[in-house]
């Protein structure tokens, strides 16, 4: 199939976008700029980030990702960052967050690094307006960066939770300063200290992205290739 479907439980109506040739149709992140969804899409030589409006599933524009690793995506201070794991043969993945232009993927100056209590992908990149937030595929934790140079702020360690081994996609809720990681089908609600706040199923099996629309919360499937709003 050549397209990504939309689902708004809002107004109950589902957008067909049409998916731009040459890359797949599996979404790996999601980010908003309070107009657009940025939805980071796989691809063979690079990913590809394919800019849609959410009221009516029109594709805006698209463009390539800065590498072929891309496993998360957040928009802030007019920039989107994309964080990737590039696979090296014998040699651990190399971590990046790279700064790009939302209007043609264009890499920009600094150097955000990687903080060291990263270990493996980071598989959900957020923000709450002036950090940068990352989780990531091993162990229970977000860490919070500065977005120039991704120096390390703070660490909060998630609990009352089932879970040991990491999360698929994170996003930040401003109204409580709450943050919100998908395990599989399962979305998982923590406050800014790391309590468990609750978690609760979808009718989807493998979230990859997530972000907030004002009050909802879009989701990103991989298996269906679907965004949906929750």
């Amino acid at each position: 199939s050549n397209v990504l479907y939309l689902a708004d439980d809002a107004n109950n109506k589902i957008y067909k976008a049409s998916k731009p040739t040459g890359i797949t149709n599996s979404p790996q992140g999601l980010a908003y700029d309070g107009t657009n969804l940025y939805i980071l899409v796989d691809g063979a030589q690079k990913d590809h980030i394919v800019v849609v409006n959410p009221g009516s599933g029109t594709v805006v524009r698209d463009f390539a990702a800065p590498s072929r690793g891309a496993y998360s995506i957040t928009y802030l201070n007019s920039f989107l960052y994309v964080a990737a794991a590039e696979e090296i043969p014998g040699q651990p993945p190399m971590r990046t967050i790279t700064k790009i232009s939302p209007v043609d993927g264009a890499v920009q100056a600094g150097n955000v690094s990687v903080p060291g209590e990263f270990q493996g992908k980071i598989t959900g990149l957020s923000n709450d307006g002036s950090s940068l937030i990352g989780t990531q595929d091993q162990g229970m934790f977000a860490v919070f960066m500065n977005p120039t140079n991704g120096t390390f702020q703070k660490r909060v360690d998630f609990y009352d939770t089932p879970y040991s081994d990491g999360f698929d996609s994170l996003a930040f809720y401003a109204t409580s300063n709450d943050l919100f990681t998908t395990k599989g089908g399962k979305v998982l609600r923590f406050d800014d200290d790391g309590r468990g706040l609750g978690e609760f199923n979808t009718t989807l099996t493998n979230l990859m992205g997530s972000v907030f629309v004002s009050e909802l919360l879009y989701l990103a499937e991989a298996t269906n290739n679907t965004i949906q709003a929750a």
